[in-house]
């Protein structure tokens, strides 16, 4: 019997107890019944797939959100032995996310039982002013008991860490960063830039010019300030938003910049299979009853072109360090070298071409976006 293919699995949990102000993700609050019946439509979703078991295995298994604590114990178990009756499993990374307020023992204990190998915590910042700033229901208490309690139970814990907040300084960033990489299961930072989008309450108060957002500039001299100390305390940036000690990058997400396949699963969920891109409906409630119905939720396809192909391999592997394998350009015929020559020419300050692989130095990660434009 030939070996199966090793998927990424992305499981979709859109429920919160309430909605930060900056927050533009697929999320909702909900009464307890009625996540009860979106936990059904995601197994019946899961159930769906088993027509590829024979030829797909679970690789990564990452539950997120939202705020996937907000299910029960019972309920994430149903979940997760919904895949593995669905795909035989081979799963080395099991990741699910968790705000500060809802990991306690017993919580961490039932994650840990299941099978759960890493825990990746939204954070954002260790000061409680940061964090009433950005809308956060969570505290620097939370938090100090949500770090003892998950490095008691994991050994693989990732957490968030957001920069470009307003009147966010390197005191804070400094203190939050000594802080998490104290504990010797934070294995990986995830560091992301705040983002102010349409539609959210953050939005809203920069529009009325009640908040002042940083400058571009500010906000990348914080970047370059958090990269330093991270890597003098051992976590290395392998993707423009990711640092992690040796070992520990996070194999799931890798997945993504790798262009390997994977499903989305629930409300507003996207995958990658069969050279297709899908993107499941956002409604959640319209999710459950096409599901109930027993009607498809993928809202959008995309059949890849030959030209998609390319544009996506130099966008996602210029995110990471290594950067773009010029040996999958050179499958898809593409010769990048030739064919983007003079803007590789003018560019040469910004990358290097080094065994095989195109990639941006280190030092310009932050105007990333503007190399990939000349490059796609």
């Amino acid at each position: 019997m030939p070996s199966k293919t090793k998927i990424g699995i992305y499981i979709h949990i859109p429920f919160c107890s309430s909605r930060c102000d900056y927050c533009a993700f697929v999320s909702s609050v909900s009464d307890g019944l009625f996540r009860g019946r979106y936990v059904d439509a995601l197994i019946g979703e899961i159930e769906s797939y088993r027509h590829l078991s024979d030829r797909y295995e679970t690789g990564t298994l990452y539950i997120g959100g939202g705020t996937p604590s907000m299910l029960t114990i019972d309920q994430l178990a149903s979940i997760l032995n919904a895949v593995n009756s669905t795909f035989s499993n081979g799963s080395i990374e099991t990741t699910i996310e968790c705000n500060p307020q809802g990991v306690d023992e017993a919580f961490c204990s039932g994650l840990a039982d299941m099978g759960f190998n890493r825990l990746s915590l939204g954070i954002q910042s260790t000061s409680d002013e940061v964090l009433r700033r950005l809308g956060r229901r969570t505290n620097r208490a939370e938090i100090e008991r949500a770090m003892a309690t998950a490095d008691k139970y994991f050994d693989n814990v990732s957490v968030d860490l957001m920069l470009g907040i307003p009147t966010l300084t390197a005191k804070n960033i400094k203190e939050s960063i000594d802080y998490l990489a104290s504990f010797e299961s934070v294995r990986h930072f995830s560091v992301y830039c705040l983002t102010c989008e349409e539609g959210t309450a953050l939005y809203e108060r920069v529009e009325r010019g009640e908040v002042i957002l940083p400058t571009d500039d500010e906000t990348a001299a914080q970047y370059a300030y958090a990269e330093r100390l991270l890597r003098a305390k051992g976590y290395l940036r392998y993707e423009v938003s990711n640092f992690a000690r040796e070992g520990y990058h996070s194999r799931h997400n890798s997945s993504y910049w790798q262009r390997t396949p994977y499903l989305g699963l629930g409300a507003g969920a996207a995958g990658y299979l069969d050279g297709k891109r899908y993107r499941n409906t956002s409604d959640i409630h319209g999710y459950v009853q096409a599901v109930e119905r027993g009607d498809s939720v993928v809202s959008e396809v995309e059949k890849l072109t030959r030209e998609d192909e390319i544009e996506e391999i130099v966008m996602l592997g210029l995110r990471t360090a290594k950067g773009v394998r010029l040996a999958d350009l050179t499958a898809l015929d593409y010769d990048i070298l030739a064919v983007k020559g003079k803007e590789i020419d003018k560019l040469s300050d910004y990358i290097r071409i080094a065994d095989g692989y195109l990639s941006i130095k280190p030092e310009y990660a932050l105007v990333m976006n503007a190399i990939i434009t000349e490059l796609i």
